[in-house]
C-alpha cells in the first residue's frame, strides 16, 4: 500500500528544527508538498519530498479566504489525492480539512505513529526538543 502524506509548512519546520525530518520518509511511502509550502519553508527540501501542483486553483483560492496559501494549497491537493493523509498542526487548517472529511494528523500524531511502528522508542525526548525549539 502506497501511503502519501501531504505536509503543511509548520510540521516541516518543527521536524527540521529538531533534526528529525527523516521521520516522514520512515513512516510514509511518499511525502508531498505544494509549491506554496516549498516557498514558505526556508531551507531546501530533501530530495525525497516531491513538490506537486494543485489542479483546482479556484478551490485553492476559495480556501485562502480561511487559511494561509500554504495550508490552502495542501488541503486543495489532498482533495485531489484519494487515500492521502494531511500533516497539519494549525487549528483553522484542521477545521477546514475536517469539513471536507480529509484525514489528518499533526506533528504530535506523527511522533505517536513513529513510536507505534517502532521507528522511535519513546516520544518524550522529541516533545522536549519541540518545546526547546519553541514549537
Amino acid at each position: 500500500m502506497n501511503i502519501i502524506v501531504i505536509s503543511y509548512t509548520s510540521c516541516l519546520i518543527a521536524l527540521y528544527d529538531i533534526g528529525e525530518m527523516e521521520l516522514l520518509s520512515k513512516i510514509f511511502d511518499e511525502v508531498w508538498v505544494t509549491q506554496e509550502v516549498e516557498n514558505e519553508f526556508n531551507p531546501v527540501l530533501p530530495d525525497w519530498i516531491s513538490v506537486k501542483e494543485v489542479q483546482d486553483k479556484a478551490r485553492q483560492a476559495e480556501f485562502e479566504i480561511a487559511v494561509d496559501p500554504g495550508e490552502a494549497s495542501a488541503i486543495a491537493l489532498a482533495l485531489e489525492t484519494p487515500g492521502c493523509q494531511l500533516l497539519l498542526d494549525d487549528r483553522l487548517g484542521r477545521k477546514l480539512a475536517a469539513a471536507h472529511q480529509l484525514p489528518f494528523i499533526g506533528t504530535l500524531g506523527l511522533l505517536l505513529e513513529a513510536k507505534k511502528w517502532g521507528i522511535i522508542s519513546e516520544v518524550g525526548s522529541y516533545l522536549e526538543k519541540l518545546e526547546f525549539a519553541e514549537f
